[in-house]
């Protein structure tokens, strides 16, 4: 039966799955402005949308496994702090440096996000539920998809690039409260070690063939 703690888990899930999307797609449309507002080469230019997609490529393996360990609720908490902290800073960023910092960060806090928003949200699905609930999740993440370089386009014209970034902490603020208040993980945490040694490497190779 459907109830308030699904609406809650399925809306906090739905919000940062979003946001994933938007700001995978809407650094195309923003980073032509981006270039000629910090004087950038077109080699920097390019690391800002490889830095996010770098981190994102190298740690998509092992953040599942870190969620198992540290507790669903406790993992989703922390790193969309940090979603909404390196969003919050990549939008006060005035320096190629800095940006590329902060959209590293962002590309970590996305990465771990998104490692864990499904398996909460199945968490607290009847199975006759999840792939009703997985349809209506799919089909609003693309209308997102489809939207964002509307959005991108609207923002900076209006305002400023940097509100793209911001843009997403009310967000992260509403999925945090709502997984906050409403979301008590009956799953058992994992007692298997986490091999942080063969992770390393793990980064080390897969960076070894960027450039």
């Amino acid at each position: 039966m459907w109830n308030k703690t699904k609406t809650s888990i399925f809306t906090a899930t739905i919000c940062t799955g979003s946001l994933l999307i938007l700001n995978e797609i809407v650094i195309g449309v923003i980073l032509p402005t981006i270039q000629k507002d910090l004087h950038l080469p077109g080699i920097d230019i390019h690391w800002i949308v490889n830095s996010y997609f770098l981190v994102l490529a190298v740690l998509a393996l092992g953040a599942g496994k870190l969620a198992d360990i540290i507790g669903y609720r406790k993992f989703y908490l922390t790193v969309t702090v940090l979603l909404a902290v390196s969003s919050a800073f990549c939008g006060m960023s005035n320096e190629f440096i800095e940006l590329f910092f902060w959209r590293c960060l962002m590309g970590v806090g996305a990465t771990l996000v998104m490692s864990v928003g499904k398996p909460i949200l199945i968490s607290v699905l009847d199975l006759n539920e999840r792939g009703k609930i997985n349809g209506i999740s799919a089909s609003i993440k693309g209308f997102v998809a489809t939207i964002t370089p509307f959005i991108g386009g609207v923002i900076i014209h209006f305002v400023s690039w940097h509100y793209v970034f911001l843009f997403n902490i009310p967000f992260c603020v509403l999925a945090f409260f709502l997984i906050w208040k409403d979301f008590s993980e009956n799953k058992e945490k994992s007692t298997q070690k986490f091999n942080y040694l063969s992770f390393i490497f793990f980064i080390i190779f897969l960076t070894s063939f960027v450039t």
